[in-house]
């Protein structure tokens, strides 16, 4: 799992893409306010760690202790994404089964959800990434500007050029085939 983090500034994205599908989650006014406290805690945790990812990611190379963060925050992002689809899946599912128009159909969701002790796993998952957060400071992990690399020199050296060499006779006989209309 940790070679997925070698080179790449995935995590941003996907931290992105977690929000993105809590927000939508949050935007709904029947979510059970005890639920509703522990998304917020979740997207707050998730707010916090986004910053220092471009660090982190950088330092993970020379440091054993921040690849292991990373690693251990791949993996609740993970459990939170499985999550947050659980909920979406649950609540597409009642609304096709007569409810469609009617809000209080999360509300149950999130009642049967919590009736089946998922608000224990919301809990896990939120202190596993208020946990991660918190470390963060302990790794040295400060927030960082996005590196602007549009200024590089491409690193080829291959020179591309539009001229086509060595196949005149062919080139002018395909042009000459499709300027031609005799057929």
């Amino acid at each position: 799992m940790a070679a997925k983090l070698d080179g790449g500034a995935y995590l941003t994205s996907f931290v992105d893409a977690v929000l993105d599908k809590l927000s939508s989650i949050l935007e709904d006014d029947s979510v059970l306010d005890s639920v509703l406290e522990l998304l917020e805690r979740l997207q707050n945790s998730l707010y916090d760690a986004g910053p220092v990812l471009d660090d982190a990611e950088q330092k993970q190379f020379t440091d054993k202790r921040v690849k292991k963060w990373l690693v251990d925050l791949q993996d609740a992002l993970y459990f939170a994404d499985d999550l947050l689809d659980e909920l979406s899946t649950k609540a597409a599912i009642a609304a096709t089964q007569g409810d469609s128009g009617n809000s209080s159909s999360w509300s149950r969701l999130v009642d049967s959800y919590i009736d089946d002790s998922g608000v224990n796993v919301i809990k896990k998952i939120v202190g596993k990434l208020q946990s991660l957060v918190e470390r963060k400071a302990k790794l040295g992990l400060e927030k960082s500007a996005k590196l602007d690399t549009s200024w590089r020199i491409p690193s080829t050296s291959l020179v591309v050029s539009s001229d086509i060499f060595g196949r005149d006779k062919e080139k002018r006989e395909i042009i000459k085939l499709l300027l031609d209309d005799s057929e």
